[in-house]
């Protein structure tokens, strides 16, 4: 079933990390000194998500919701613990987990084998801090 095939194709470039599928010399283009080197990029071009951060928000209120999200965390493991060795799981609500704030992401990105940074110029839909896992697919339409 060609549909089939195709899904599965799909799911397994989704799944598999791009220095494991991907050969040497067909994403980014080598740049002379990475660090500051700036050129252009032709696409289109498939990318992985390796590191995203906000840059528009303070640090220290990143880390405080960092912070709070670990702890609601830790509060279910905890209850789950309890309720799977038939000790009295924790009596608190329901606790949402709070959202990052979002200003503008500056995102690291690989072909598999090199890196760059970019930032975002307009607001990209549904790439998102604690909601968007890292090694996301991303297609550069250039």
């Amino acid at each position: 079933d060609y549909d089939h095939i195709v899904h599965s194709l799909h799911e397994s470039v989704h799944n598999t990390p791009l220095h494991e599928i991907a050969v040497a010399g067909t994403g980014l283009p080598p740049l002379a000194n990475p660090p500051t080197a700036h050129g252009n990029i032709e696409g289109p071009l498939v990318l992985e998500l390796v590191h995203i951060v906000d840059i528009g928000v303070s640090a220290f209120d990143l880390e405080e919701v960092r912070q709070e999200r670990a702890h609601i965390h830790h509060q279910r493991r905890v209850s789950r613990v309890r309720s799977a060795t038939g000790e009295q799981p924790l009596q608190e609500r329901e606790q949402v987990l709070p959202e990052y704030p979002r200003e503008r992401l500056k995102l690291v990105l690989t072909d598999g084998f090199a890196e760059l940074e970019a930032i975002e110029c307009r607001r990209l839909p549904g790439i998102a801090m604690g909601k968007t896992p890292m090694g996301t697919k991303v297609r550069l339409i250039i």
